[in-house]
């Protein structure tokens, strides 16, 4: 290997990302080469590094570093291998012969601290990890908040309904289904019912034409599986229009009674439905910040068990990197929209001038519609790949690096002293608490002893 590459492995070195890498400054060649060319008088000890270098079980696989230059991966996978590559070297360098050999300790040195590296422990959850988690905790505590002010307001909908009174409804039904294309609030149980019928004529015309648009490819139909096909979809349509004619006629013959029974019933079925998604959301957003701790803890392993799952852990971080790449794309689609061209009505009058004005345009409502949907995409991709990745390396993590029949053998043990601790000082206490009881008993049974001025001023009474 060249000198200049080299001085740059060297700087790389320096960098703990580079040891998660698996790289290193110079392979098993550079080794052999130097033995070869050399009568080096530490060829023993160049042997013992040989034989250190080739413990790890990933030996045989090479990494490919960004000038091109192929190294072997000599990183550890395991404790023992760690410390059999330890023990190696410990013998390298008791048979150095020349300890002025430059080229031995650049080696020696750099082989020692991948093992010391290897020894330790190290942080390996990721930031963007825990900012995806906490982003989509906040979405998730957002749409919480949504649900929390509809069910306060389905609440505040279904004592109003309560007091509805059938005599303020002095307007007929078709006055009512009038007023509704104005915008007026359903107020009364006549606008409830008059929207109900809107509704249910609404669904009766789209199922119409459903209706005619397939008995029309019916009719047209030129082989059996298409006949078969449509046959199926004019029936399917069929049915639809009828549960909703009779769903119509139903609703006509509602008294204003039934009107507001059936709005108290879908206020009530309104106020359920975002209790139970300002439940799932919050239960959702704690579950998620406890266990962003638990990530960070459960991800704290040794640098052996790094390397031995170093290829897991690459394909994590593209997983995170795809996602982090999804969201900011299609949030940045979504804000895009907004420079799509508007629909600019001129208008030019008699005395020559003119006047611009913003004209509403139908493909406004699907911009609308298709913005909404990007950005939720956007945050499901987000949530996905980030809480995903949570719980997964969570639950691998608090696997492969913690010894847990050490940690309950450690906390049985500590359970154990505590419980003696606690049972000496009972003990203690109770032994204060006789010797008290003791005490004061004896001060009862003895007889209370009169001083003497006492005594004596008794009897100068007496004489």
């Amino acid at each position: 290997m060249a000198k200049k590459e080299k001085q740059k492995k060297s700087r790389v070195l320096n960098n703990d990302q580079m040891r998660r890498a698996g790289l290193v400054e110079f392979n098993m060649d550079d080794v052999r080469q130097i033995q070869q060319e050399q009568a080096s008088a530490n060829a023993k000890a160049y042997e013992y590094m040989v034989e250190a270098m080739a413990v790890s079980a990933n030996f045989m696989d090479t990494t490919i570093d960004d000038e091109g230059v192929q190294l072997d991966d000599v990183y550890p996978t395991s404790l023992d291998e760690t410390q059999r590559m330890d023990a190696l070297l410990d013998q390298s360098e008791q048979a150095v012969v020349d300890p002025s050999d430059e080229e031995y300790n650049k080696m020696i040195t750099a082989l020692r601290g991948i093992v010391g590296w290897s020894f330790k422990k190290h942080f390996n959850f990721s930031w963007g990890i825990i900012l995806g988690t906490l982003i989509t905790v906040f979405a998730v505590i957002y749409v919480a908040g949504e649900a929390s002010s509809g069910k306060a307001k389905a609440k505040a909908d279904m004592v109003y309904i309560d007091k509805w009174d059938a005599k303020t409804d002095t307007i007929t039904l078709e006055a009512a289904m009038d007023s509704l294309k104005n915008g007026v609030k359903v107020d009364r149980p006549i606008y409830y019912k008059a929207r109900k019928l809107q509704y249910a004529n609404e669904r009766i015309e789209a199922y119409q034409n459903d209706l005619a648009t397939n008995q029309a490819h019916l009719d047209t139909a030129t082989t059996k599986d298409n006949r078969s096909y449509y046959k199926e979809k004019v029936k399917a349509f069929q049915e639809k229009l009828k549960r909703e004619q009779d769903r119509q006629k139903e609703i006509s013959k509602w008294s204003l009674k039934d009107a507001k029974k059936d709005a108290y019933k879908d206020a009530k079925a309104f106020y359920r439905a975002a209790s139970t998604w300002s439940l799932i959301a919050w239960i959702f957003a704690l579950v998620f910040i406890l266990l962003i701790p638990l990530y960070i803890f459960a991800n704290y392993s040794y640098g052996y068990m790094l390397t031995k799952y170093r290829e897991e852990s690459e394909l994590l971080n593209k997983i995170k990197q795809f996602g982090y790449s999804a969201f900011f794309g299609l949030l940045g689609a979504s804000l895009a929209m907004k420079f799509l061209p508007e629909t600019i009505v001129t208008t030019y009058y008699s005395n020559g001038s003119t006047s611009t004005h913003r004209e509403s345009n139908p493909a406004d409502m699907f911009i609308a519609m298709m913005k909404i949907a990007l950005i939720i995409a956007a945050f499901v991709v987000l949530a996905v790949v980030s809480t995903g990745i949570m719980i997964y390396s969570t639950i691998v993590g608090l696997k492969r690096n913690h010894d847990w029949k050490a940690i309950y053998e450690q906390a049985k043990e500590t359970g154990k002293d505590a419980a003696n601790l606690a049972g000496k000082a009972l003990d203690k206490g109770a032994e204060l608490v006789d010797k008290a009881q003791k005490a004061q008993k004896e001060k009862k049974e003895k007889p209370e002893k009169k001083a003497p001025q006492e005594q004596k001023d008794k009897h100068e009474l007496k004489d």
